[in-house]
C-alpha cells in the first residue's frame, strides 16, 4: 500500500533546503500531493510509485512553490516519497544535479552532446520553454 506525503511533510522536505527559502503558494504544496493519489474510473491514474513520483516532481518544478531552490525541492520531493515507500535510489551525490540544478559532472560528460547549432539539435528538457510545451500525461488503466 501507497503511503502518501502530505503539504506539511512537503513543507519540513522544504526546510531541509540550504537557505530555508519561503513558500509563495501552499496550494501549490496541495495540488503536488493531490496529483500522487488521482483515480480515475475507480484505478490509480499513475500506476507506480514511480510514475507517481515522476508525477510530483513534475507538478513540483513546473508550478515553483518556493522562492528558490525549486528543481531540488522537486528532487527532493520524488526522493523523499520513494523513500517513505521502500524504495531507495542507488546514485553518485552528483549524479543527479545535471538534471534538477543544471550543472555539469563526469556522468553528462561521458555522453555524446548534441549539435550546438544547427536545425537537428534538441529541445534543452530543462527550459521553461520545452515544459509549457511538451507536457506528458501518462495514464496507467
Amino acid at each position: 500500500m501507497t503511503r502518501f506525503l502530505t503539504p506539511q511533510e512537503l513543507l519540513q522536505v522544504a526546510q531541509t533546503l540550504p537557505g530555508d527559502p519561503a513558500c509563495h503558494d501552499l496550494g501549490v504544496l496541495d495540488g503536488i500531493c493531490a496529483r500522487a493519489r488521482a483515480r480515475y474510473m475507480g484505478r490509480d491514474v499513475y500506476g507506480s510509485d514511480w510514475l507517481k513520483a515522476a508525477a510530483m516532481l513534475e507538478s513540483t518544478a513546473l508550478h515553483e512553490p518556493l522562492e528558490d531552490k525549486n528543481l531540488f525541492f522537486a528532487w527532493l520531493v520524488a526522493e523523499v516519497f520513494l523513500n517513505t515507500n521502500g524504495i531507495y535510489m542507488q546514485y553518485e551525490p552528483e549524479d543527479p544535479s545535471p538534471w534538477c540544478c543544471g550543472r555539469s559532472t563526469r556522468a553528462q560528460a561521458s555522453r555524446r552532446s548534441p549539435p550546438s547549432s544547427g536545425p537537428g539539435r534538441p529541445p534543452d528538457l530543462l527550459s521553461p520553454v520545452c515544459h509549457a510545451s511538451r507536457r506528458v500525461r501518462v495514464f496507467a488503466l
